[in-house]
């Protein structure tokens, strides 16, 4: 149809928007799972989602913008409460992202932490 984006551009903002889902994930899970240490070092996202640091910035960026995440004193990540309820406001507290082909996107996404 005209004037749609091209298909390219509508899988990269699935992608993204999947990406976000799995970061967010990740950090809930830690954070009820080892309350006594609730965050993840950006090495140990980045090695689950199969990403490099850099490919994660612009996400990182985006959910620090939208305060679903923060950064620790020691340069950890960790799900604020904007972001606990923005994934429980949209029934995603509870369960799993679906993952997306990881040949659509420079990450593979792992399976949800429990």
């Amino acid at each position: 149809m005209e004037g749609d984006p091209p298909e390219s551009a509508r899988r990269r903002n699935v992608d993204e928007v999947e990406m976000r889902h799995v970061i967010l994930h990740a950090l809930y899970d830690v954070r009820r799972g080892q309350p006594y240490k609730p965050s993840l070092s950006l090495m140990v996202l980045s090695e689950l989602l199969g990403c490099s640091i850099e490919n994660l910035q612009y996400t990182l960026w985006y959910l620090r913008g939208k305060r679903y995440i923060d950064t620790t004193d020691d340069s950890d990540l960790v799900i604020t409460v904007d972001g606990v309820d923005y994934l429980e406001a949209n029934g995603l507290g509870t369960s799993a992202p679906q993952s997306v082909n990881a040949t659509r996107h420079p990450c593979r996404f792992p399976p949800r932490l429990t």
